[in-house]
This record gives structure tokens, C-alpha cells and sequence, in this order.
């Protein structure tokens, strides 16, 4: 039976073969050219999707910035002259004058503190040692880390081991610098330096003829849970509340030294 074309504005024409395979060969040109384009697109498209899932974009709010994009020139204040207002055995108290970013000037009232350490004493997986001391400041008794000030010229590492043997009796086989915590930035100049301390050999405690405390093991849920409620008001201990929590998790990497 003969193939038949229509063109515009005339009747049925016979199609010839050779016009019917050519058709067939651009059909299948046709096909093959977008087959090959969808590929390519497809790909690009799943190139795109997983570089996004493996450096996802960081969205923040107006306003918002990164701590490596902050400038802090235009906040500093420049000291201009100071006094003593009082000289301690262990505190001195400061008066300056300080200049202002915007060229004004006032005086700045602080502490002059040595710098201290407190330890975060590890029983096990799952218990921490913690103190109860009174403080004769606030009036009351405190549960806290050990912890204690810097003698001139003392190195951190080797208070802490100090301190904790002194106050607590253990020594410790492991030990890890966690951070440094500004206490009361407002006006003091006391910097903690905070440390983990395990594999814990206990002993007889060397306490100052003026210091009595009591030591106590608690498990890391109820320490979690007197810090909520309010029985942990310390300010070095609850901050170090979060270091035992993100250290615990596995969150937070220490890099532990033997001693």
C-alpha cells in the first residue's frame, strides 16, 4: 500500500522511501541529541545537589556575624593614668583613667588578681569529685571544683596537680588543659584555667592550716541536676558544668597528657 504525505495546500502525494528513511534517521538524530542533553543536565543537576549536601551554606540572620568578621577597634579604651586604692597580701584594687572610643574619657575601678585554676576530677565514666566549703564572702557553703589560686610565677599545669592533691588527696595519671575562663570581666583581672584530671589514685590530703572542706563523689546526672535547681551557684564550677557535659558527649575533644 503506498505511503501518501500532505504538504500545505495540496492533496495526498505519495511518499518515497528514501523520504521516509531519511525521516526516521532525523527522528532518531532528534532523540539521540536529547537523550544525550538530558544526561549531561541530570548529571550537572546531581553534581550541584551533592556539593550543597557537602558544604552546606551557613544562613544567617540580618545583623548576625561570625566571630572572624568582627573588628574591634572603634571599642577600645586606652589607659591614661592609674592609682592604688588598696594593696592586699593576695588582691590589689585599681583606679584608671581611661579614654574612650569617642574621645571622652572615665575611670575604670578594678581587682588585680594572680590568676587561679579549677579541676574537673574524673572517678569514672560517670561520677566527678566535687567540694563543699564555706566562703566567707557570700556566707555560706559552696559546692564547687577543686580549685585554687596561682603562686607567683606558677605554672597552671602544675597548681592544678598541686591543688587537687592538697585539697583532695588524689593524684592524677592523666590530665587535660580544657580552656581559660574569665571570672568576673567587669572588674577583675582573674583568668581559671581549667582542667580534666583521671585515672585518679587517692591519698592523704595536705590542707592549709586555714582550710576545711569536705569532698564528695556525685554522679554526673545528680551534678547536672544541682546545677538546674540552683544547689551549684559557683560560677567557675557551673561553667565547667558545660565543659564536663560537651567532654562527656564526646562533643568536645581533650587532648589528655600523662603525668
Amino acid at each position: 500500500m503506498p505511503t501518501h504525505r500532505r504538504g500545505p495546500g495540496v492533496g495526498s502525494v505519495p511518499l518515497r522511501a528514501s523520504d521516509k528513511y531519511r525521516r526516521i534517521r532525523r527522528a532518531r538524530g532528534l532523540s539521540l541529541v536529547g537523550g544525550v542533553l538530558l544526561s549531561v543536565y541530570i548529571v550537572r543537576v546531581l553534581a550541584l545537589s551533592s556539593r550543597r549536601q557537602a558544604a552546606p551554606t551557613t544562613v544567617r540572620r540580618p545583623g548576625e556575624h561570625s566571630m572572624s568578621d568582627l573588628s574591634d577597634h572603634h571599642l577600645l579604651e586606652t589607659r591614661l593614668s592609674s592609682e592604688v586604692l588598696c594593696e592586699g597580701g593576695f588582691l590589689k584594687a585599681r583606679r584608671d583613667t581611661v579614654r574612650l572610643p569617642d574621645g571622652g574619657t572615665s575611670t575604670r575601678e578594678y581587682i588585680i588578681h594572680p590568676g587561679a585554676v579549677v579541676v574537673i576530677p574524673l572517678l569514672d565514666d560517670d561520677h566527678v569529685l566535687l567540694e563543699r566549703q564555706f566562703r566567707y564572702p557570700v556566707g555560706r557553703v559552696m559546692t564547687e571544683f577543686p580549685a585554687g589560686k596561682l603562686e607567683p610565677d606558677e605554672d597552671p599545669w602544675l597548681c592544678a596537680q598541686r591543688e587537687l592533691l592538697e585539697e583532695t588527696g588524689y593524684a592524677a595519671g592523666q590530665w587535660a588543659h580544657a580552656g581559660d575562663l574569665h571570672l568576673a570581666i567587669a572588674y577583675s583581672t582573674e583568668v581559671i584555667h581549667v582542667f580534666f584530671a583521671r585515672d585518679l589514685r587517692a591519698g592523704p590530703r595536705h590542707l592549709d592550716v586555714d582550710e576545711f572542706l569536705d569532698t564528695h563523689a556525685l554522679s554526673d546526672e545528680a551534678f547536672f541536676e544541682a546545677c538546674r535547681r540552683g544547689g551549684v551557684t559557683d560560677a567557675k564550677t557551673l561553667s565547667c558544668a558545660l565543659w564536663l557535659q560537651n567532654v562527656r558527649s564526646g562533643a568536645w575533644a581533650l587532648d589528655w597528657q600523662l603525668v
